[in-house]
């Protein structure tokens, strides 16, 4: 939620002046102003109690707090700051209000934990009396740090911009108190209306992302199929290109287009080089279709390089580096500044218009097999990636998937399969598009599926009909597939129903029994893993299972097993689980079976 522009109606509603006909009264503090008249002001310390419990655990589960909330930290990935110990962190139960008082400067959060564990004795832990309710606190609390009234009270450390609100001060604090049933109905109220405003944002984001994924798609099947629906089509020769109108070639880049680097920023020159003020194009000059003019900046270069970097109308553009969603897009070099020079980070590709548009090439670069080619084939780190013009030059319409074949090679007990997640179903038309042409270049699919958790659910209908398509293309050409099922299981079983896959395999199952008698009546197998063994209430479920249709999987990255945190050391540790369930002293045999099975189906 962005706080930034609702704080100001979460104030007027926290101070009860939404209803305008209400009597109001001075509150006497200044930054409370008016209240209603029923309303009562107090500090602070008589509506809450600090709670400083350390844990003494150790292996205890540490929380953070930010802006979106209270949640669990993943100690493994090593981010933000790591304690050598947490036996003397602060306990923190269901309910609790917590307040990081430091760096005020930059707006301190707060938010009431629904989960229990430890967090840093840094912050502020409270537990509200009788008559105040935590919920109506946190929400005027926000609006405290958002307006830098609580700014006021804080003091300095010792560096820079850090403004701390000590405990004494926040206890002094003066705030507003409505009637108890009073603060309940507000809070009640903001729940509400905020749930209202983020769904409205998310749709917003998700129409915007959608209409970006049309125009994407589009393009991808002009650029790969024509505009000739009629067309008679001919095998491209290239598996994971498919089929294109009988009149195309297939070439790389460097058969018809030529490249070439611009100048390097920094350059020295000798004193009695006469130099020149000139405007150059840098990265983000570049965009996805057009170049941005609006900031131009300026370059002092040597009279006979200008000639050597200047770009000339119908050039295409492509960006070296930068971040990894931005690699390679390329668009058409119009002109409208003579001369203008380029910076090393900018490919300028002069096509031979005989053989190529620069429009179709700028097209192409925007569709999915362009943004994946360049994808797959960059040199990267976390954020950002780099390509290179031999790169360019080779690149054709290659997707993903084939792409990390090459980089992976299959071998006896290595295979490689053609996946879409469902969460992944911000879903892209055109990706799945690309999905889909490249089924048949393997025998293995997923992982695939279904997810209706919070996060995925809106994208529900678009993952039922992709979870279809791929289905039944499986299903027809007796493709092994791998089924990610998460609160979608009626769903799944009906179109796994319809089409009834010889060799599907369903991951992590999560359903109830009903539902898994359903799925092994269907044929399916079932991939085992840390969180299903381990669960207690998923043990009755377990023996529902066929020992002809058990298989063990190494996935659990966020189960643990003895209390400590799955690894994949530990897989051993399922198989001696899965044995004594299935009462089965051949455990690794019996396993290996049912893999030949279905592989061999």
């Amino acid at each position: 939620m962005n706080w930034n522009w609702k704080f100001r109606a979460v104030w007027i509603l926290c101070l009860g002046v939404n209803d305008m006909s209400r009597e109001m009264k001075d509150s006497g503090v200044e930054w409370i102003g008016e209240i209603p008249k029923n309303w009562n002001v107090q500090r602070v310390k008589n509506a809450f109690v600090r709670k400083k419990a350390e844990a003494h655990q150790e292996n205890p589960v540490v929380l953070s707090l930010a802006r979106a909330g209270v949640k669990v930290r993943d100690l493994s990935k090593n981010e933000g700051q790591i304690a050598e110990s947490y036996y003397n962190y602060n306990l923190v139960e269901f309910g609790d209000l917590l307040l990081n008082p430091m760096d005020l400067y930059s707006g301190a959060n707060c938010s009431i934990s629904m989960v229990e564990g430890v967090i840093s004795p840094a912050y502020i832990n409270l537990r509200a009396k009788s008559g105040y309710s935590s919920r109506f606190y946190d929400y005027y609390f926000k609006t405290q740090y958002w307006s830098m009234a609580m700014f006021a009270h804080g003091k300095g450390v010792s560096f820079e911009n850090r403004w701390t609100l000590g405990i004494e001060e926040l206890f002094n604090y003066k705030i507003p108190v409505p009637l108890e049933n009073e603060q309940d109905k507000i809070a009640d109220f903001l729940d509400g209306q905020c749930e209202k405003i983020n769904l409205a944002i998310e749709k917003a984001k998700v129409s915007i992302e959608e209409y970006r994924n049309l125009k994407q798609s589009f393009i991808t099947q002009i650029v790969t199929k024509g505009i000739n629906e009629n067309d008679t089509m001919k095998e491209s020769g290239i598996e994971w290109i498919g089929k294109i109108p009988a009149s195309w070639k297939v070439t790389q880049l460097r058969h018809c287009a030529s490249i070439r680097s611009g100048i390097t920023l920094g350059k020295t020159y000798s004193k009695d080089t006469e130099l020149v003020e000139m405007p150059y194009l840098r990265v983000a000059n570049v965009q996805d279709g057009y170049v941005d003019t609006n900031d131009i900046a300026v370059l002092q270069v040597s009279k006979d390089e200008i000639e050597k970097y200047s770009l000339s109308a119908g050039e295409v553009l492509m960006t070296e580096g930068g971040d990894r969603d931005k690699l390679g897009r390329g668009c058409v070099w119009d002109g409208r500044i003579t001369p203008c020079l380029h910076q090393n980070h900018i490919f300028a590709v002069k096509v031979k218009e005989k053989l190529l548009n620069p429009h179709y090439l700028e097209y192409l670069t925007a569709s999915s097999v362009g943004r994946t080619y360049f994808d797959v084939t960059a040199v990267k780190t976390t954020n950002l990636a780099c390509t290179s013009s031999s790169k360019v030059l080779a690149f054709t319409i290659p997707g993903v998937y084939i792409s990390c074949k090459r980089i992976y090679p299959e071998t006896k007990y290595l295979k490689f399969a053609l996946g879409f997640h469902p969460q992944d179903v911000s879903l892209k038309d055109a990706d799945f598009y690309d999905f889909m042409q490249l089924v048949n270049t393997t025998n293995y699919v997923g992982e695939i599926g279904l997810d209706f958790s919070r996060q995925s659910y809106i994208s529900r209908n678009k993952q039922c009909m992709y979870f279809e398509q791929i289905v039944r293309v499986c299903a027809e050409k007796d493709k092994l597939m791998s089924v990610h099922l998460r609160r979608a299981e009626e769903e799944a079983i009906s179109i796994l129903k319809k089409y009834r896959p010889r060799r599907c395999i369903i991951h992590w199952f999560n359903g109830n029994g009903e539902q898994l008698q359903q799925l092994v009546d269907i044929g399916c197998y079932f991939s085992l893993n840390s969180n299903m063994v381990t669960n207690e209430k998923n043990k009755e479920k377990l023996y529902l299972i066929p020992k002809t249709r058990v298989l063990i999987e190494s996935d659990g990255p966020f189960t643990k097993i003895d209390g400590k945190k799955y690894t994949f050391n530990n897989l051993i540790k399922i198989y001696e689980l899965v044995a004594r369930y299935y009462n089965e002293p051949d455990i690794i045999k019996m396993v290996y079976a049912n893999f030949r099975d279905i592989l061999s189906k």
